[in-house]
C-alpha cells in the first residue's frame, strides 16, 4: 500500500496533515462537482488532526503534568507510523455551515462564518485509529476517530 508523500505538522494549531498522491477522479464525480459549482484541488491530503480534535488535544496537553513531554510523544508517534492507505470507491458531498461560535470553539478565530462544501473520497488508513487511541490514552481524554478521507 502507498504511504503519504510527506507528513505536515502545523504547530500553532496542532494540526497534522498527510499529503497523498493526487488520485484520478472518476468522470461521474467530476460531473457532480461541476453541477455543484465545486472545483478540483491541485493537491490532496488526509487531515489526521484538525479543528475539533486539535482543540481537544491542545486542552489535554494543557491539563497534563508535562505538556512538552506529551507533545513530543505525539509528534514521535505521528512520525513513526507509516499511515499506509488505499483509496475506496466511496464518495460523498459534504456540506457544513460554521457559525462564529463554532469557529471560536475550534480555535479558528480568524476565520469568518462560512459554508464549506466539498466532495470527499473515503480512504482506508488503519493507523488513524491507532494514532487516536494512543493519543487518547496518553492524555487521558476521549477522542472521536474521524473517517479518513481526502477532498
Amino acid at each position: 500500500m502507498p504511504t503519504p508523500t510527506q507528513k505536515k505538522y502545523i504547530e500553532e494549531k496542532f494540526y497534522f496533515l498527510l499529503p497523498i498522491e493526487k488520485p484520478e477522479v472518476p468522470e461521474r464525480i467530476l460531473e457532480v462537482a461541476s453541477e455543484e459549482g465545486l472545483y478540483e484541488k491541485p493537491e490532496c491530503h488526509v487531515s489526521l488532526v484538525v479543528e475539533k480534535s486539535g482543540v481537544k488535544i491542545r486542552e489535554g496537553l494543557a491539563k497534563s503534568s508535562d505538556p512538552e513531554k506529551f507533545k513530543q510523544a505525539i509528534l514521535d508517534l505521528f512520525n513513526e507510523l507509516p499511515f499506509e492507505y488505499s483509496l475506496t470507491d466511496k464518495y460523498s458531498l459534504q456540506e457544513k455551515s460554521y457559525t462564529r461560535e463554532e469557529l471560536d470553539a475550534r480555535g479558528l478565530q480568524d476565520e469568518p462564518p462560512q459554508l464549506r462544501r466539498s466532495i470527499v473520497q473515503v480512504v482506508d488508513m488503519p493507523e488513524v485509529e491507532v494514532f487516536y487511541k494512543k493519543v487518547s490514552q496518553l492524555l487521558n481524554i476521549e477522542l472521536e476517530v474521524p473517517v479518513p478521507h481526502t477532498t
